[in-house]
Parts: structure tokens; C-alpha cells; sequence
């Protein structure tokens, strides 16, 4: 018998679906934080956000009053709208609040890998229930600063803030973009995209996920940190109501109908490679011999586990670099940027029913509208937003999506020859399929050959989309 907080997380996500009123469950934030082993297995002991309640502790309520933070908040008179005053942090998350020892800062390294994992909460696998959001689900940018403030607010921070940390007041730097949807997590329920990953990315039930699939957002942090310090992540989902579907913030012709951020701030401990605190599996850096500060590089391609577990697994595509979405002076450098978003027949467009900031959809609760930086009236692009189409190191474009015509064939003799459309920005190719049905995944992807897998027919695709990229180190070793 499972553990009864993951029947009642089960029970409970079903009533939600089933309801289709508000809920505060339909939020993410940062659940909690973890080291990234050479070998691509996370770390335990976990780290917290600033203020965490966990969602099975009394008075738990997953709002505005505990562990969520959204900007602008639904009862703004003014409507959505970010003001210049908007703290990027909750009050409840002020600096250093760890009050509580169940739920202790991360205790890490300089160099470090670090997985921050939220909960997709629907956002990811019923995509349909909000018209005219992000195909990736939305960006997550993730800030890093040895000098946070009390009052840092989001407009002076998010979109300001760049790489080379000489953006804004230069206290800090963008240390990372995310897609929010990872290519491999999910909530389990009967969506199209839920069930295709269940299978290919199958798990035991067992706590804090239960029969889900956290996605993450892995990341190295500076190899330059100070040791004897805490350093300040800001970790910052823009989830817009965009004027298009199946679109990216940045493509052309593409404008934010309705902002909405969410944000999580936490402190991570700082120590030596080679300290005690870390455990048993120290900092790449203590191992190499190099010492504090050095520019360590986890070859993840070479050391990455096989078959490990998916349930505390990094995502390895988001190991070979920082940046998945590109923004102006960033561009792409890890494979993640191609990892699947919500097919275009799931993404909001004509005949679904979800609704787009109403305040109460169907299937993932409460109607979340969007917000990509600052929507401020009159507010400057400032360095650091996302890169506009067009540009050389622009990523909206690069997120490919994938559909099979009706006459796709299920059988490996009819595979041979059938058409797939791929789509990349404004650019659409036609290829011919040359590898057999996949029956465990049943999507569209490369198989360890590298061709392609055809799914049935009227099967969404889920995962691993076919794109004419070359495929990472990592990946063609876990092939």
C-alpha cells in the first residue's frame, strides 16, 4: 500500500481535474533543491526555499501566504499589470528565512550542479486548458547574487540582470534559462501527453512525487562563489497569455496579452570542494585536485549513469550547458531547448474549451494568464529579455514541434515512407519516416539509430520530438 500523502496527493489532484474550479495546487514553485552527482543521480540531503511549508504540513495552504508568489497578484484593481514596486521575493521568503530545521538551505559547492524541481501541475500535460500559452510551458530564468537585497523587485531584476553580471546594478547575473517543461516530466492523468510519458519515463510511487514526474531546472552554479557565504538564487517563471498559439515569446508578430510571474527566492550554503558538510560525494572540483573557485566542468557525457532511476535523475539534456532559451548576449548552449512542449493540436487553438485568464478553467485549475518580464506600459527592453526571431542565437524558434498525418502507419511495413511534418519557427520540412513503430514510447522521435519512430495515429507526441539538430554527447550515450 502506498503511504497515505501519496494517496491523498493523488486523490487530491483528481478532484481538481475533475472540478475544474480554482485551485491552489495549480501553482508551481520551487519544491526543493538538490547537488547533481558526477554520475547524474541527485544528492540527498534536499535544500528548501526561504519560508517552506511543506504541502503535508498543518495549515499548508499553497498560496500567497506561504509558498507562492505571484506577480501580478489576481485581485490587482488596476488589472494585470506589474508595477516598478513589485518585490521579487514573497514576505514570507526575506533573507534567510530558514526557520524551520525540516527544511534547511542546500549546502553546495562553486561549480556545482544543482536541480530545482516544481511541480508541472497540469501546466505540461493537459495543455488545452489555457489557450495562447507558451509551447515550452514557459521560460524560467534563474538569477544568482552574493548581495541580495531586501527589496529587490522584479523589474529590477528580471530581464535586467544578464550572463557577464554587468546588467542593472551588476549585484548579480542571469545564471541559466529553462524551458518549464523539461521533455520528461508529468502528473499522472488520462491526457495524451501524461500517458505517453508515464511509459517512457516509468517510476515507482513513492514520496515527496508519488506518481508523478518533478520537472527541474538543473543548473552549474559560478565557480567563483565565495566560500563561507550564502549565495542567492531567484528563480522566476514567466507564464504569459500570449496573442498567438503555439508560440514563443520573441517570435515574430507574437505580443503579451497578460502578464504572470512566479517566483521562488532561496539561499544555498556555500563550502569548500572537499568539505565535510557536502558528505560522501564531494564537488568535482575536490576530486580533480583543483580547489576553491576552480573551473570545473562535470563531463556529464562521459559519466552520466545508465539506467538509473528517473526519480532522482537530472534531466541530461540540461547538463551540457546553462542556456535552453536564448536571450540577448546568451545563446543556447544546452540541448534542452528542443526537448517537447505542448503539440500545436494541444496548445490552446481553435475549439478548446480551457480558458485564457478567467479566473477557472477545466483540468488544471485556475486560469493562469502570463507574464514575460515587465509588461509595464512604456517599459524599455531591457538586456537580457528573450532574443527577438530572427536573431542568429535565438531559441523561441528553435523548439520544434511534430504531428503525423491521419494516414501515419501502425505497423512496421507501413512506417516505411510515411510522411512527417516537422516545424521549426517559421520553417517547415517534410521527411520521410524510415524506422518502425515505437511501441513503448508511441511518439515521434529519433530511436537509437538515430531515425525516426512513428507513433499511432491520433497519439500526441510527448517526448524526444525529431529536429534536425545533432544529438548531444549525452544523449547519444544513453542511446
Amino acid at each position: 500500500m502506498f503511504p497515505r500523502s501519496i494517496l491523498e496527493q493523488s486523490a487530491l489532484a483528481a478532484a481538481v481535474v475533475l472540478s475544474g474550479i480554482p485551485a491552489t495546487i495549480a501553482h508551481s514553485w520551487v519544491e526543493q533543491l538538490n547537488r547533481i552527482a558526477p554520475n547524474g543521480t541527485m544528492i540527498a540531503p534536499e535544500g528548501y526555499q526561504r519560508g517552506y511549508i511543506g504541502r503535508g504540513d498543518p495549515g499548508f495552504r499553497g498560496d500567497v501566504s506561504d509558498d507562492l508568489w505571484q506577480i501580478p497578484p489576481n485581485d490587482r484593481a488596476e488589472g494585470p499589470v506589474i508595477y516598478p514596486t513589485d518585490l521579487l521575493c514573497a514576505p514570507q521568503q526575506k533573507i534567510g528565512t530558514y526557520n524551520n530545521p525540516k527544511y534547511p538551505k542546500l549546502v553546495t559547492a562553486p561549480g556545482d550542479w544543482v536541480a530545482m524541481r516544481h511541480q508541472e501541475n497540469g501546466h505540461v500535460t493537459l495543455p488545452a486548458t489555457q489557450e495562447n500559452k507558451p509551447r515550452n510551458r514557459g521560460t524560467i530564468y534563474i538569477y544568482g547574487t552574493e548581495k541580495p537585497g531586501s527589496n529587490d523587485t522584479l523589474m529590477s531584476i528580471h530581464n535586467v540582470w544578464n550572463a557577464d553580471g554587468t546588467g542593472g546594478d551588476g549585484r548579480g547575473r542571469l545564471l541559466a534559462t529553462r524551458n518549464y517543461d523539461d521533455g520528461q516530466c508529468y502528473q499522472k492523468n488520462g491526457g495524451d501527453i501524461s500517458v505517453s510519458r508515464t511509459k517512457q519515463f516509468n517510476k515507482a510511487a513513492a514520496n515527496p512525487m508519488g506518481e508523478d514526474l518533478w520537472c527541474q531546472s538543473d543548473v552549474q552554479l559560478p565557480s567563483d562563489l565565495t566560500v563561507g557565504t550564502d549565495y542567492t538564487l531567484y528563480w522566476v517563471w514567466d507564464w504569459p497569455t500570449l496573442s498567438k498559439a503555439n508560440a514563443m515569446v520573441g517570435d515574430k508578430g507574437v505580443e503579451v496579452a497578460r502578464p504572470e510571474t512566479y517566483t521562488s527566492c532561496m539561499d544555498v550554503e556555500i563550502v569548500d570542494p572537499c568539505a565535510d558538510e557536502l558528505g560522501d560525494v564531494k564537488s568535482p572540483a575536490c576530486s580533480s585536485g583543483t580547489g576553491v573557485g576552480a573551473k570545473s566542468k562535470a563531463k556529464f557525457s562521459h559519466t552520466f549513469a545508465k539506467g538509473q532511476s528517473w526519480e532522482n535523475a537530472a534531466v541530461p539534456q540540461e547538463l551540457s550547458g546553462n542556456f535552453a532559451v536564448g536571450v540577448d548576449g546568451a545563446t543556447p548552449d544546452s540541448s534542452s531547448n528542443t526537448g517537447m512542449s505542448a503539440p500545436p493540436n494541444l496548445a490552446g487553438s481553435g475549439g478548446n474549451s480551457g480558458n485564457s485568464g478567467s479566473g477557472s478553467s477545466s483540468g488544471n485549475g485556475n486560469g493562469h494568464a502570463g507574464t514575460t518580464g515587465s509588461a509595464s506600459a512604456g517599459h524599455p527592453a531591457p538586456t537580457g529579455r528573450p532574443a527577438p526571431s530572427g536573431n542568429a542565437g535565438a531559441a523561441p524558434s528553435t523548439l520544434s514541434t511534430v504531428t503525423t498525418p491521419a494516414t501515419s502507419a501502425t505497423s512496421a511495413a507501413g512506417a516505411s515512407g510515411a510522411t512527417v511534418t516537422v516545424t521549426e519557427g517559421a520553417t517547415t520540412v517534410t521527411v520521410t519516416a524510415s524506422a518502425t513503430v515505437d511501441p513503448v514510447a508511441g511518439v515521434v522521435g529519433e530511436d537509437s539509430n538515430g531515425g525516426l519512430t512513428v507513433p499511432t495515429p491520433g497519439v500526441a507526441p510527448a517526448v524526444e520530438p525529431f529536429t534536425r539538430r545533432r544529438r548531444s554527447r549525452i544523449e547519444r550515450n544513453l542511446s
